[in-house]
C-alpha cells in the first residue's frame, strides 16, 4: 500500500511544549495503523505521555498523546524529519520539510548580584554593585541609570 504524508503548519513558543493531534498531518492514502520514526530532531523534542520518544503511531497522535517542546535558544528555529511506515510492509515514506512557525521569547535579565556593604551614614551607588545577566545575550552587564 502506497501513501503520503506533510504537516500542516504549527507555532512552535521557546522553552514550551505544544500537544499536537491528528490536524498536525495531512495524510493521503493512508490506513489508521501508520507508525512514525523521528529519523531526526534539532531544537526540540517529541513527547509521548511525558516521556521523550522516537516514535509514536497514527492512533496515539489521534488521542491526543504526543507533543513537542521546543528546548533551543531564541535564535534556535526546531527542525525535524518523520518516517511514515505501515506494519509489516518494509520500508518507510518520509515526510516533507517540517513547517514550524517558531516564536522566540525575549527572556527577562535575571539579577544576579546585589551585595552591598557600607558602614552608619555613608552611601553607595548601587549601579555599581547590580549586575544583570540575560542567558541568551553575551552583552548584559552593568546596570545602566
Amino acid at each position: 500500500m502506497s501513501f503520503s504524508f506533510s504537516f500542516n503548519k504549527i507555532t512552535v513558543i521557546e522553552h514550551k511544549t505544544l500537544k499536537l493531534n491528528a490536524s498536525w498531518l495531512k495524510l493521503v492514502g493512508a490506513p489508521d495503523n501508520v507508525d512514525f520514526q523521528i529519523d531526526w530532531v534539532a531544537n526540540g523534542r517529541f513527547l509521548l505521555d511525558g516521556i521523550e520518544t522516537r516514535n509514536f503511531s497514527l492512533s496515539q497522535l489521534k488521542a491526543g498523546r504526543l507533543s513537542f517542546e521546543a528546548v533551543g535558544g531564541s535564535s534556535d528555529l526546531p527542525e525535524f524529519h518523520i518516517y511514515g511506515t505501515i506494519p509489516g510492509e518494509g520500508c518507510g515514506v518520509p515526510s516533507d520539510t517540517s513547517t514550524l512557525v517558531f516564536k522566540p521569547v525575549n527572556d527577562k535579565p535575571v539579577l544576579s548580584s546585589l551585595a552591598v556593604t557600607m558602614s552608619e551614614g555613608g552611601s553607595r551607588a548601587l549601579r555599581d554593585m547590580v549586575q544583570l545577566h540575560d542567558e541568551e545575550d553575551e552583552a548584559a552587564g552593568t546596570l545602566a541609570n
